[in-house]
């Protein structure tokens, strides 16, 4: 939950999902006035963030910090929501990004039992075959050494996404059962695995769907009325782990420009 102001200076710390890329850089810069920041928590995520903002900084527990630039790097959905009462357009645009929610299944299975030698790192499913439960799978073992034992092999399958948009409500034993059958038809798999672990991403995925640039062209348009605020993170401009460190490296560039 979140609270933009003009006037005021309060902020404290939150923890954000970030699909692991979500980070909020701090510039220790000049105070320019009209843009303030309060924030509450948000939903609790294993990441801490910092916000910047052209006023006073204030952290839980921590002293008070002075900056110029604020950079939101979150998902856009929680992006939409801080930036909310300062402009209910830009919020708008934020809030119609899409996200999906995965699951990641690891099975692991005694290598005498896996009766055909996985080939490749994996594979992708088209959206056209519906028959098969999995976006993807991989050979977990086969791309890096010492993920499992010796005489042991190690497969992931990735599930949700449009294909499943409610995977993350369904239970983990289906969701073994689901990974399991598809991995012993394509492997020749007679026996159940031995170890299997069930991860979820709840809203991570972002849909850079046809009229995303579109969209993200009217967000900056936006943006350009708000001096001192930027937006980075998956859901604006790449999803790819390369595509985040250059966009977060760009609004970093862009938030000390003529400094």
């Amino acid at each position: 939950v979140a609270r933009l102001r003009q006037s005021g200076a309060e902020l404290r710390s939150v923890r954000l999902r970030a699909r692991a890329l979500l980070v909020l850089l701090l510039l220790a810069l000049p105070v320019v006035p009209g843009l303030v920041v309060t924030v509450a928590a948000v939903a609790a995520v294993p990441v801490a963030l910092v916000v910047v903002v052209t006023a006073v900084v204030v952290l839980a527990g921590r002293e008070p910090v002075t900056a110029r630039r604020v950079i939101l790097a979150a998902p856009a959905y929680v992006t939409a929501e801080l930036v909310r009462p300062l402009d209910e357009r830009l919020a708008a645009l934020c809030a119609e990004i899409p996200y999906t929610s995965t699951a990641t299944v690891l099975l692991a299975y005694p290598q005498a039992a896996v009766r055909r030698r996985p080939r490749g790192s994996g594979f992708v499913v088209p959206r056209r075959e519906r028959a098969v439960p999995l976006m993807a799978g991989s050979w977990v073992t086969s791309k890096w050494p010492g993920r499992a034992p010796e005489g042991q092999v190690l497969l992931r399958g990735f599930l949700g996404g449009v294909r499943d948009p409610r995977v993350d409500e369904r239970p983990d034993d289906e969701l073994i059962d689901r990974s399991h059958a598809t991995f012993a038809a394509l492997l020749g798999i007679a026996r159940r695995p031995h170890l299997a672990r069930v991860y979820r991403w709840r809203r991570a995925n972002p849909q850079h769907n046809v009229g995303h640039l579109a969209r993200v062209a009217a967000i900056e348009a936006r943006l350009r009325h708000r001096p001192g605020l930027f937006v980075t993170g998956a859901g604006f401009r790449g999803v790819g782990i390369p595509d985040c460190v250059a966009d977060g490296r760009a609004a970093a560039r862009e938030a000390t420009a003529g400094r």
